[in-house]
C-alpha cells in the first residue's frame, strides 16, 4: 500500500498523538449568537435549484398553475 502523504509512519504517529492531546474537536461548539445561527442556517444549501425552499416554491407554483387550469 502506498502512502499518499509526505509523512513517515513515525511522523504520522506524532500527528495522531498531538491531535489526541490537543483534542481540537472539543473546541467546536457551533454558532452561539442569533446572527451566527442565522448565517449558518445557509450552510446546508448545496445547490440553489435543489434546495428545500426552492423545491417547495416550485411545487407551490405547480399546484397553483394546476388550480388555475382547473385540473385540481
Amino acid at each position: 500500500m502506498t502512502q499518499s502523504t509526505r509523512f513517515s509512519p513515525e511522523g504520522l504517529e506524532a500527528l495522531r498523538l498531538a491531535a489526541r492531546k490537543n483534542r481540537p474537536w472539543e473546541g467546536s461548539t457551533g454558532p452561539r449568537t442569533a446572527e451566527g445561527k442565522a448565517r449558518s442556517r445557509w450552510n446546508a444549501l448545496k445547490h440553489g435549484y435543489w434546495s428545500r425552499d426552492e423545491v417547495e416554491t416550485r411545487r407551490a407554483v405547480s399546484r397553483l398553475l394546476r388550480l388555475i387550469a382547473g385540473r385540481e
